[in-house]
């Protein structure tokens, strides 16, 4: 996923859709060209945000500027087109959230709202299956600069949507809990996803691409 920041105006892409999925890497990916015909690669103000891999346990909070040190950390993706529609839907309790008649479940997450760095903020629609993610992490994105370097930094927060077990006093449950190890944080503090597939047949299933993969569920 990428999205883009140039001084104080962000572009965010959805991770639900084909677009955030790109092909190839760049540390910076976007060149701003003016209206006397100049254009600018890698200045020092632009940004880059890309979806972090949730299999490094590590997080990178010193600036990397070598590609075969960043590229483990990229998150990859695939571009996929089925015949039957989807749907996600989220919990607000500990449970999972239950596909209706007729759709079938085809992945479970927790459900995942936005991130912020400084003054960007970087939002996702709760109605598209990028607002469902397999597994939390904290942080979800990589930031990376004009001037070539990626990293994390302390001034990054994520935003989940979170429990309310008890719907008793809503505005005010969750005031000053604070959840300091991962256990915690999934079972008792973030909400779980589902994503549904209408459950018609036959469905299938093709991996878009260079190497087209076909599936029948």
């Amino acid at each position: 996923g990428i999205n883009a920041e140039y001084g104080e105006i962000t572009s965010s892409q959805d991770l639900g859709r084909a677009g955030s999925c790109v092909e190839s890497f760049d540390v910076m990916s976007m060149m701003s060209c003016d209206g006397t015909g100049v254009c600018r690669h890698g200045v020092g103000s632009d940004k880059s945000f890309w979806l972090m891999n949730s299999d490094k346990e590590d997080v990178p909070l010193k600036p990397m500027s070598n590609m075969d040190q960043i590229l483990p950390y990229i998150s990859r993706c695939s571009v996929c087109m089925g015949t039957n529609k989807a749907v996600v839907k989220h919990a607000v309790g500990r449970e999972q959230p239950r596909c209706d008649n007729g759709f079938k479940q085809m992945l479970t997450g927790y459900t995942y709202l936005m991130a912020m760095a400084q003054k960007a903020g970087l939002g996702q629609n709760l109605n598209s299956m990028g607002s469902c993610l397999r597994s939390p992490q904290s942080p979800v994105l990589l930031e990376c600069l004009g001037r070539g370097t990626c990293s994390v930094y302390v001034d990054h927060v994520d935003f989940w949507l979170a429990q309310d077990p008890t719907r008793i006093n809503p505005g005010a449950w969750g005031m000053g809990v604070i959840y300091s190890n991962m256990k915690d944080i999934k079972d008792d503090g973030l909400t779980k996803c589902s994503i549904c597939i209408k459950n018609s047949s036959p469905l299938e299933i093709a991996q878009l691409g260079n190497k087209r993969r076909r599936r029948r569920l």
